[in-house]
Formats: structure tokens, sequence, C-alpha cells
């Protein structure tokens, strides 16, 4: 998702869980939800944070609400990241595993902290353990909305890129080049 207005510069992203039914309607309740509210709001935004936070929280309800609608109830899930870009100064939050990179001098100088647990798993005595990471937090799924981790705002710099991303492009991308 990617809204703007002359001050205010607002983008989005959901992930629907794999393996959750209609992970993909969850996604775009989160992201019809922030679009709704950003385009209420007067901009530039008196607090990006709490937008953010609100987005979550209103999402979370609206897929709650949709799951249980559904006959019989499912509980789709989806992750988060969103940015507010105003007056030179990013804010972030996030949920999940989508990520945020803020990438400066061809350098990542700031990224967002997964909501993840690792674990090592052995399926057999021949094999090795292998690293598998299970979600802590997500939008949908528990009758409480996620913690959201929002980021400290950072002010930008010419030259400067947010990448928002799903764990789709960021697993697929070598790790000394991001982590």
């Amino acid at each position: 998702l990617f809204l703007g207005s002359p001050e205010t510069l607002f983008l989005g992203l959901a992930d629907g869980l794999g393996g959750h039914p209609r992970g993909e309607v969850a996604a775009q309740l989160l992201m019809d939800v922030s679009e709704t509210l950003f385009r209420q709001l007067p901009k530039p935004l008196h607090d990006p944070e709490n937008f953010m936070l609100r987005c979550v929280g209103k999402a979370h309800s609206a897929i709650m609400r949709f799951g249980r609608r559904q006959d019989p109830p499912i509980a789709p899930r989806t992750t988060a990241v969103m940015a507010v870009i105003q007056d030179g100064v990013a804010h972030w939050a996030h949920v999940g595993d989508s990520r945020l990179y803020l990438i400066r001098d061809g350098a990542v100088f700031s990224q967002t902290r997964d909501h993840t647990q690792v674990r090592y798993v052995r399926q057999s005595e021949n094999e090795s353990s292998r690293r598998r990471a299970s979600l802590t937090r997500c939008l949908g799924g528990l009758p409480q909305p996620p913690t959201t981790t929002c980021g400290q705002p950072t002010a930008l710099r010419p030259g400067d890129t947010l990448l928002l991303c799903s764990d789709g492009l960021w697993s697929q991308v070598r790790r000394q080049m991001l982590d």
C-alpha cells in the first residue's frame, strides 16, 4: 500500500500467513483499514505511531469479525509492516516477520527484528538439526490485538531507501547482504 499527501507518505505491507485459512483476506483487511484511517485523518498526522497502532488494532478486530462470520469459524492471520514519512522523519511499526530495512550509503542502517522464536528441529537420527522459526505475533488468531513494535523515529537523509518486504523476499536474499 502506498498512500500520500503533500505532507505525509504512508507505506504498508501485509503478508497473510500460509497454513491458516484466508490469510490473503486478513492481509487485505489490514490494508483496507489502514487506507480508510489514513484518508480520514488530517495531514500531517499528529501522532504517526498512534496512527499505526490504531491501524493494527482496528484491522485485528476486523479480521476476528470476518473469521467468526465464516461457517465454520476460521482464524485468518497476517503479518504487517508499515511506515509513515513526514517532515523528513520516518516512523515505522511491525508485527510478525515482515520487515523494514533502512538502507543508507549502500548498507543496512536499521532494520526491524522479527517476532519469531527460533528452534532447532531434528527429523531423524540420520539428519542434522535445522533451524525453524515460529511466529510469536500476528494479526488475527488471538482475541487481543498483538503487541506492535514501533521503531525509533529516524531523520532521513538524501539517498536513504526504505524497503518493506515479507519473508518471501528476505528469505531469498543472501544473509550477508541484508543482515
